[in-house]
């Protein structure tokens, strides 16, 4: 069985039983060619994630794709995800990696390309940051994520459900023998722990014909019992349908992922093509509801991946056979972790009112100038199905500290832009330097509002330059 290690490279000459298929290295532009003579192995974590490896699954083979060149082991987010690709079109079954990023920006590349590799049911271990809470692709949703825990040892590791997602916890102490008659003990680190786990998915998927199983369906024969998937956003969606029963208008220009197809019933759907996610839109009539869930409960083994945009009154994740299920329901287990109120002053929010869709809309043609200006920015929304858009979704406005509160302790923004529907601005209760609140009026009577009193009015049909406007307002307001 092959595993890609996406490292900074392998020293054979330190284990020299590791079997190795090819060696590549990823040019700073992101090209991959194969490893030149003349290029030293100045570190060892590559090297070292590969013995632990082969410690526990002697029988694997290595590609070798190295990101890394430095003693300081940082590579960009073009060269991650050029390699990613490189084993999405090599078909690897396992890949490994004991790096990440921690970058907000970077989830939208790094998102599609590992939600592409898991629909064809390629593994991905990876390693958590040691440093923050959140990191890619560690913790996005289909792939197992692995932290260290001090007190396993050798292959030893254990599922824990711990806030809203489960957390992979393994041994990072290895006891490895060098091809010089060396020993050394590993430190405690996610870096030599995720190791353990790739060994492990090793050694099950050896008993299977290659792509057979989904990683949900590897993680339940991990945990050695049917382990409910509980993600926390529904980053596995990528090439999806859309069923919308209620004909709710969708802002198709922002959704995250690619619309092939949009149907009022799910049997419009062309079912002899089983290439696709499904994202089932709750409407207003419970009759509906309840005939949708059950037709997609007779349906389940077709569908890659489903996103059901409502709130279930039950866990029907069970029924969805490839594992991968997303419903609202996950949002209210996160906000219930973040119930206290968050002070003022953890980072810069930009409150968004107005009717419709129209905040939605300047959410996300605000967030793009940000993203492409390099601020890690955030969206925080209680507009109807806005996670379609890659927003943060809080299921009622009242939700809204406990999400800046979730915000701030997992992802710790550059700024957050918030959502607040029709509800009026009121400058003298956020009489801060950490908010500013823009107001879309179709009357043009509110602008743009912060304590200092400046407005900026943003007509009904705003255009790129009043958004462009409005940006370089935003971004001359806050400290």
């Amino acid at each position: 069985m092959q595993i890609a290690l996406i490292d900074d490279g392998i020293d054979t000459s330190m284990f020299k039983e590791l079997r190795l298929r090819a060696v590549f290295s990823v040019g700073e532009n992101g090209t991959i060619s194969e490893l030149g003579a003349d290029e030293r192995i100045v570190t060892d974590h590559g090297t070292t994630c590969a013995g632990i490896i082969a410690k526990y699954a002697p029988e694997a083979e290595f590609y070798v794709l190295r990101i890394f060149r430095g003693v300081k082991l940082n590579a960009s987010c073009i060269q991650l995800v050029s390699a990613l690709k490189w084993c999405l079109n090599a078909k690897v079954p396992i890949v490994h990696m004991s790096i990440g990023s921690s970058v907000i920006n970077d989830y939208w590349e790094i998102r599609q390309v590992v939600a592409r590799m898991l629909r064809q049911c390629q593994v991905i271990v990876a390693a958590h940051s040691n440093r923050t809470p959140y990191s890619m692709p560690a913790c996005l949703s289909g792939v197992l994520g692995v932290k260290a825990d001090e007190n396993l040892m050798d292959n030893e590791y254990v599922f824990s459900g711990d806030m809203s997602q489960y957390t992979i916890y393994a041994s990072s102490r290895h006891e490895l023998v060098t091809s010089f008659g060396s020993w050394f003990v590993t430190q405690v680190s996610n870096s030599y722990a995720a190791p353990t786990l790739t060994a492990a998915v090793h050694c099950i998927l050896s008993s299977y014909d290659p792509f057979s199983l989904t990683s949900p369906q590897i993680q339940s024969l991990l945990a050695k019992e049917h382990w409910r998937q509980r993600y926390m956003k529904p980053d596995f969606i990528e090439d999806a349908v859309i069923v919308n029963p209620g004909r709710f208008p969708i802002l198709k220009q922002h959704l995250f992922f690619k619309c092939i197809g949009e149907y009022v019933e799910l049997s419009g759907i062309n079912n002899s093509d089983n290439n696709y996610d499904v994202i089932y839109l709750k409407s207003r009539d419970s009759f509906d509801n309840e005939a949708g869930v059950s037709e997609l409960e007779r349906n389940s083994g077709i569908y890659g991946g489903l996103l059901y945009g409502g709130k279930l009154p039950h866990d029907n994740s069970m029924f969805f056979r490839s594992g991968f299920f997303w419903s609202e329901n996950a949002c209210h287990e996160i906000l219930r972790m973040y119930s206290a109120a968050i002070p003022n002053g953890y980072f810069p929010v930009v409150n968004i009112h107005g009717c419709g869709s129209r905040p939605v809309d300047a959410m996300c043609r605000l967030r793009s100038l940000f993203v492409k200006e390099g601020y890690q920015c955030v969206c925080i929304s209680s507009y109807p199905f806005s996670y379609l858009y890659g927003m943060e979704y809080i299921p009622t406005a009242d939700s809204k500290n406990a999400a800046l509160a979730y915000v701030h302790h997992f992802y710790d923004p550059d700024l957050a832009i918030c959502y607040c529907g029709e509800s009026r601005c009121h400058p003298e209760e956020n009489a801060d330097e950490y908010y500013i609140d823009v107001c879309l009026d179709d009357d043009n009577v509110y602008g743009a509002v912060n304590s200092c009193a400046n407005q900026s009015i943003i007509p009904s049909a705003f255009n790129g330059k009043d958004i462009l406007s409005l940006y370089n307002r935003i971004v001359r307001y806050f400290p």
